[in-house]
């Protein structure tokens, strides 16, 4: 029997030197990057979007998202 992978959504982020900020997420399979958002306008946006991507690639939530 295989285990289920572990599933992490961090979302990253960016700030620019003139001030500006924007965010990524990044998703993370038991410790190893599998996927990586372009650049987002808001926290919330890159939030919404990766566990959207999770939930379409893995069907279901993932365990964890860590802001960083």
């Amino acid at each position: 029997m295989t285990l289920p992978r572990e599933i992490e959504l961090m979302i990253e982020t960016w700030r620019n030197p003139d001030g500006r900020s924007h965010y990524l997420w990044s998703v993370w399979e038991d410790g190893t990057r599998s996927a990586l958002s372009r650049p987002h306008a808001s926290l919330d946006i890159a939030e919404t979007d990766g566990i959207d991507y999770v939930r379409r690639n893995f069907g279901r939530e993932p365990d964890r998202v860590t802001p960083i």
